[in-house]
């Protein structure tokens, strides 16, 4: 088991599809709120989609920050993210089939868990 450049390309697919249901919750709020975020705004939006949890208040405010229980979620989605990196950084042995099928698993989900909560704080925040 070791890092490749799968492990960077699933985890920019998991980017990309949150920027594109970032764009796109931006282009329903502008709609629906009669605000006018900007093109630029939203770019900035779309791309801090990697901030995870903190993409919301980043959103919102322009800035990077949040309420304690939401920079602390942040560090727990961060440090399990490096965590399902761990196996295939550190295991350097031959495992068995199933062994490197449950690690990858448990790297989508950490992905899917990172991006998934940023796109919830974004709509909580833009809500």
């Amino acid at each position: 088991m070791r890092l490749s450049r799968y492990h960077l390309i699933a985890f920019v697919s998991f980017a990309a599809i949150a920027a594109i249901i970032a764009v796109r919750a931006c282009l329903i709020y502008n709609e629906f709120a009669g605000t006018d975020k900007t093109p630029r705004h939203i770019a900035a939006i779309a791309l801090g989609v990697v901030m995870g949890p903190m993409t919301g208040p980043f959103a919102n405010s322009g800035e990077i920050g949040g309420p304690p229980m939401l920079v602390l979620w942040t560090v727990v989605l961060f440090v399990g993210l490096l965590a399902s990196l761990s196996p295939f950084a550190f295991i350097k042995s031959r495992v068995s089939p199933g062994v490197h099928v449950l690690a990858w698993c448990g790297y989508l989900l950490a992905c899917l868990a990172w991006f998934g909560s940023s796109i919830i704080s974004l709509g909580h925040y833009l809500s």
